[in-house]
């Protein structure tokens, strides 16, 4: 049973794309073909989606890097708001785990950043519809079976 005060997200904060901490892209943990962008058209209400800014940071429990977002895991950065008929574009370099003086007077500790998008809260009201189509370049494209939406099974017996 969900608690009455729990806030429900449609989206939460995610990055498109898998890069290694180095900066490197992970081609077998990505759909989406590298240095591409992903285009979200919004058809609806109004939502706003946000920007989080994380830091790789050592874990001192397990000696490993972790990404930790800076002032917490719900806080937020920056925003946009997406209208009926808007047209965002998310570059694939706000998700690369680089230093960024440019954005960040105080480190001087040389820290890697990323970006990661999301935080889509639920409507409060339930007459309310927001649809986003979003376009990317993907690396595969499979055919499904045009009834049932699903794989057919010589593909997958390949991909094993």
């Amino acid at each position: 049973m969900r608690k009455k005060n729990h806030k429900r997200k449609l989206l939460e904060f995610h990055t498109d794309n898998v890069y290694s901490t180095n900066g490197l892209f992970v081609n077998n943990k990505n759909s989406q073909k590298e240095k591409t962008v992903t285009a979200i058209l919004t058809l609806g209400n109004e939502r706003v989606l946000k920007f989080q800014k994380q830091l790789l940071v050592d874990n001192d429990e397990t000696g490993k890097q972790i990404w930790e977002g800076c002032g917490g895991e719900d806080s937020f950065c920056s925003y946009f708001r997406l209208s009926n008929g808007s047209l965002f574009v998310l570059h694939p370099n706000d998700e690369i785990p680089k230093i960024r003086k440019e954005l960040d007077s105080e480190n001087m500790d040389c820290t890697k950043s990323r970006f990661r998008h999301g935080g889509i809260d639920a409507f409060k009201a339930r007459n309310k519809l927001s649809v986003a189509l979003v376009f990317r370049n993907v690396t595969t494209v499979l055919t499904l079976h045009r009834e049932t939406g699903k794989l057919p099974i010589s593909l997958l017996c390949d991909s094993a």
